[in-house]
């Protein structure tokens, strides 16, 4: 895939450290040009660049992002869509709150 210039939170890459190449998951955002990765292998990458080609004034970076992957599709929060609405009538809420409070008043079965 191309590479992507705003990288969010959930989005996969590839990234290299220390030579050896590996997939990870984008953290955070901790600048705007850099990323907290973690690993599959449970290694976590604070401040992770697009790799640059090395010259006087840039030292070559330890760590870096070379390929963008995609996007996992992990939902914030998982829904029932069996959910019915409407199950019970008022006339069946207001009994049961009336037994509720005889029961708490101690006029529970009489």
């Amino acid at each position: 895939m191309p590479r992507k210039r705003r990288l969010k939170s959930g989005d996969r890459v590839q990234c290299s450290f220390l030579g050896s190449i590996c997939d990870g998951i984008i953290l955070e955002e901790t600048n705007p040009w850099s990323w907290k990765i973690k690993c599959d292998n449970g290694t976590i990458l604070p401040n992770v660049k697009w790799y640059t080609k090395p010259d006087k004034k840039n030292k070559k970076q330890p760590w870096y992002i070379h390929d963008y992957l995609g996007r996992d599709e992990t939902s914030k929060s998982e829904i029932d869509k069996d959910i019915k609405q409407n199950t019970s009538k008022k006339n069946e809420l207001d009994s049961a709150i009336k037994k509720q409070k005889d029961f708490i008043r101690g006029k529970h079965g009489k």
